[in-house]
């Protein structure tokens, strides 16, 4: 340990390009820091700096020394600053942004636990599809679905979101249950609509291998899934929503799956954050957190 002492204060001294600097940065005399660095090269049996009494500079062996014990010092520091945030108590404010079916359907039925099993965190919860500068607006981390545009952040992949195409009973009895993809043309179709730019979400098929986007039309759309469903299951029209939101009204009979034949391109769901070296701890109980969530639902998802 003491030799590791040392040649931290020998990157300190070459970093601060001399010893005084280096002293007084460390809170030791000069002559402590000098006595140390010589020290540490006798025990290598090399020099390692070129001394004058105007500069400092290093010697062949000290530039590869230097290098070398730079990246073992900062492979040092990345290990212990992983195992302290290890056992960090999560705590602080943390402000994750997400899409309302994320939120209600995957996140909110579990925060009353999540909470109580870590007091000193606070959560807020943004409930957003828009696109969010991180960094500018404060945010922790995102959740979005779909292919992640900005490749400047880091991708923690959560799980895949499969869409599937329902309707009441009752509508059916009075429209007809249509066939095909194409057939929804020809219906009433409720639909999700992204906010602030009021585009409607297209509706995705795969058909024999090939994927299908359809741009259906319909009376009533909303950026709330709940209104969405509950207008399916009150006849209004056809619906496409995650597999997972939908659960309890199949089961009831109120919702009858159709198109069962075609299955439906599946969207990938990620957490995305800004680089760190290392998450925080509060960071990193949150991704453990609503990865498990995602993982509990898996077979519905």
């Amino acid at each position: 340990m003491e030799k590791f002492k040392a040649i931290r204060l020998f990157l300190k001294v070459v970093e601060a390009d001399s010893f005084a600097k280096a002293a007084n940065l460390l809170d030791l005399t000069p002559s402590a820091v000098s006595k140390s660095v010589a020290a540490l090269e006798s025990e290598l049996g090399v020099q390692l700096l070129k001394r004058s009494t105007r500069s400092l500079s290093l010697t062949q062996d000290g530039a590869m020394f230097y290098e070398r014990c730079r990246q073992l010092s900062d492979e040092y520091d990345e290990i212990e600053s992983a195992l302290q945030s290890a056992y960090q108590v999560p705590q602080g404010r943390l402000r994750v942004d997400m899409p309302m079916v994320v939120a209600r359907y995957v996140v909110l039925p579990a925060i009353p636990a999540f909470l109580r099993r870590y007091p000193q965190l606070q959560l807020e919860l943004g409930v957003n599809d828009r696109p969010i500068d991180l960094i500018r607006e404060g945010y922790d981390a995102v959740v979005r679905i779909g292919k992640p545009k900005d490749s400047n952040l880091l991708i923690q992949p959560l799980s895949t979101l499969y869409l599937s195409t329902y309707a009441a009973p009752a509508y059916l009895a009075e429209h007809g249950e249509p066939q095909t993809p194409a057939d929804l043309l020809r219906h009433n179709c409720l639909t999700y609509v992204y906010e602030p730019s009021g585009k409607l979400a297209e509706w995705q098929f795969d058909c024999q291998g090939k994927r299908l986007s359809l741009a259906v039309t319909g009376n009533f759309f909303s950026n709330d899934p709940a209104a969405l469903i509950d207008a399916a299951v009150a006849g209004i029209g056809i619906h496409q929503p995650a597999s997972f939101t939908v659960t309890k009204p199949v089961a009831a009979g109120a919702l009858k799956p159709i198109l069962t034949g075609y299955c439906t391109t599946g969207l990938p769901v990620s957490l995305l954050y800004p680089p760190t070296r290392h998450l925080s701890a509060k960071m990193r109980v949150f991704t453990e957190f609503i990865k498990a969530q995602f993982q509990a639902m898996a077979p519905a998802a």
